[in-house]
């Protein structure tokens, strides 16, 4: 009722503020309660024109306002993060920071399989420098989790970490290129080049790993009949799976697919890879494991496979369901039995 409503509308009342730099909070926070106060005298709703979205006074309060519990507010309260496929990888860009006197935060080149652990290093990112961390080094940032001063963005993070987390990331920072529907604000580019990797896409899991941890194991198995057949039903499937990812996924969705790796010393190692790109029976992807018997392959390379030898897949949609890897219980079950052995 509310969207039908304001498609009726005939009046806006813009407000707009200044502020000095000094005054950032205060003049910020003083703004919203203004606005706020106009909203619910006049009966309407709220457009926040650098994060592009509406809200009613309630919400506005609620996330504008009354979660503001210390000097420098949670920045991800206030800004957006705004995420979309671009070539075969995905591009994040913020809104919003600009009410700081901030440039907005860009990252190029990702996969969506990332779009979650981005989002929280571009988060950081800009915390950090909204509560006044600088760059002391031209083109260089070092992000320290522990180093951020608001609790209620801190302690979260540093509790998922995993146990081999640093909890520091090493940043390079360009200038940030301006694409169409962009903020009208300087950008800056977060890239991964102090990060050793073959590749852009291994130099960012290498970043990401370092900074919240991760983990990997090997699992040694003989293929019987049970593990044979469900792996046979998961290709039955990959025709289908085939003239979805060409039509399109959905932002946020993506497919993977679990392929052999030639083992130097003989035999396979079997891991997973998200498909960026499929051509006939050839299917180019990024590497999603740490291999532990191949030092010439890292997580996070380019690689390419061939749909004949998949042995299983993995359909992610964006609200977190999945379908596919029926083969994961067997395989579990299976190295059970062998730990009781």
């Amino acid at each position: 009722e509310q969207a039908l409503a304001l498609q009726q509308s005939t009046q806006t009342f813009i407000l707009d503020f200044a502020h000095p730099k000094a005054d950032v909070w205060k003049g910020l926070r003083t703004a919203y309660g203004v606005t706020e106060a106009v909203a619910r005298a006049t009966g309407g709703l709220l457009w926040d024109d650098q994060t592009r979205e509406m809200f009613t006074p309630d919400e506005w309060h609620k996330r504008r306002i009354a979660s503001w519990t210390e000097e420098v507010p949670d920045i991800h309260n206030h800004t957006v993060i705004h995420a979309y496929k671009s070539g075969e990888y995905v591009r994040a860009i913020t809104l919003g920071m600009s009410k700081f006197g901030l440039p907005d935060v860009v990252v190029e080149d990702f996969s969506w399989s990332m779009n979650s652990a981005m989002g929280n290093l571009i988060n950081l990112f800009s915390q950090s420098i909204a509560e006044g961390v600088t760059i002391t080094q031209r083109g260089e940032f070092d992000l320290e989790l522990h180093g951020v001063k608001n609790a209620k963005v801190r302690e979260p993070q540093i509790e998922s970490l995993k146990p081999n987390a640093t909890a520091v990331a090493h940043l390079a920072l360009k200038q940030g290129k301006w694409e169409e529907g962009d903020p009208n604000n300087p950008l800056i580019e977060l890239t991964f080049n102090r990060y050793e990797g073959k590749d852009n896409h291994a130099k960012q899991e290498k970043l990401l790993s370092a900074l919240f941890g991760w983990e990997d194991d090997i699992v040694q198995v003989k293929h019987n009949d049970e593990l044979l057949a469900a792996s046979n039903k998961a290709k039955s499937h990959l025709p289908e799976l085939k003239k979805v990812f060409s039509a399109g996924l959905t932002p946020g969705e993506y497919i993977e697919v679990k392929a052999p790796f030639a083992v130097p010393t003989g035999g396979n190692e079997w891991m997973w890879v998200e498909i960026t790109a499929w051509d006939g029976d050839k299917i180019k992807g990024l590497l999603k494991n740490e291999p532990f018997q191949i030092p010439s392959l890292h997580g996070g390379q380019i690689v390419e496979v061939n749909q004949h030898d998949i042995f299983d897949y993995i359909r992610r949609y964006p609200d977190g369901k999945q379908e596919g890897n029926e083969t994961a219980d067997i395989i579990l079950k299976m190295q059970q039995a062998k730990d009781k052995q």
